[in-house]
C-alpha cells in the first residue's frame, strides 16, 4: 500500500515538472515574440498560494503599449492571454487613469502599478 501511495507521489511530482516546463516554455515563446515588436516592460504580482499575476507589455520609445499579454493563475496550467483593452495606451498614463483601471481585478492592477516601475525592460533582439 505503501508503495503505490510513493509512486503516485513521484508521478505527481514528474507531471508538475512537465507542466511547469510547458509554462516556461510559453513565457519564453511570448516574450520573443513580444521582444521582436518593442522593447518589453515585465510586471509582476507573485503569490505563493493564491493566485499571481505576470504581465507583459511591448512598449515602444514614446511609451505607447503595441501589445499587452498577461498571465494569471495558481497552478501550472495559466497561460498568457493578450488584453486589447491595454493596446495603445500610453505605459506613464496607465497608472494615473483610475477610472480606467477600475475595469480590471486587483492582480491585473497591481501587476500594472508595477510596470509603472519596471523590473525588466529588455531591448529589441535583432
Amino acid at each position: 500500500m505503501m508503495i503505490y501511495f510513493g509512486l503516485m507521489l513521484v508521478g505527481a511530482f514528474l507531471l508538475q515538472g512537465l507542466f511547469g516546463l510547458r509554462q516556461i516554455k510559453d513565457f519564453s515563446t511570448t516574450f520573443h515574440r513580444l521582444r521582436l515588436q518593442a522593447p518589453v516592460a515585465i510586471g509582476k504580482n507573485p503569490k505563493k498560494v493564491r493566485s499571481g499575476t505576470l504581465m507583459l507589455l511591448a512598449v515602444n520609445a514614446e511609451g505607447t503599449i503595441l501589445e499587452a499579454q498577461m498571465m494569471k493563475g495558481v497552478t501550472v496550467f495559466a497561460k498568457f492571454k493578450e488584453i486589447k483593452s491595454l493596446r495603445n495606451q500610453n505605459i506613464a498614463e496607465l497608472a494615473a487613469d483610475h477610472e480606467f483601471l477600475r475595469k480590471f481585478d486587483k492582480l491585473t492592477v497591481c501587476a500594472s502599478l508595477m510596470l509603472t516601475r519596471p523590473i525588466l525592460i529588455t531591448g529589441r533582439k535583432k
